[in-house]
């Protein structure tokens, strides 16, 4: 396994940067090659260990009002993903936005 200290340097600005980190100057040349790979294996095992938080399914139904999803992964993730948990029929969107000034928290 990794230090901690390792696995924290690859955490942020998106997949891209995280799997440019992972190879190294050495293995950038099959950057978009590894990437691709990741995103097949990653769609294939989406909703695999992921599951709506406790409550939230609950609270979804209880409010009664539009709701929808703020995330930061591809709407061609995200909408599966809200398909696999059930949760896309009380959604008003499954969307993807980078909002201006907003960003992930270092190593959240």
């Amino acid at each position: 396994p990794l230090p901690i200290d390792v696995v924290q340097g690859y955490i942020g600005n998106g997949s891209r940067d995280l799997m440019r980190r992972m190879l190294g100057p050495a293995h950038a040349h099959q950057l978009d090659r590894a990437l691709a790979a990741y995103f097949e294996r990653y769609e294939a095992r989406l909703c695999v260990e992921t599951a709506v938080y406790p409550g939230v399914d609950e609270l979804l139904r209880a409010l009664d009002v539009p709701a929808g999803v703020l995330t930061n992964k591809p709407g061609r993730l995200a909408r599966p993903l809200c398909d696999a948990l059930g949760i896309t029929a009380r959604l008003l969107d499954a969307r993807r936005r980078r909002l201006p000034g907003l960003i992930r928290p270092e190593g959240a």
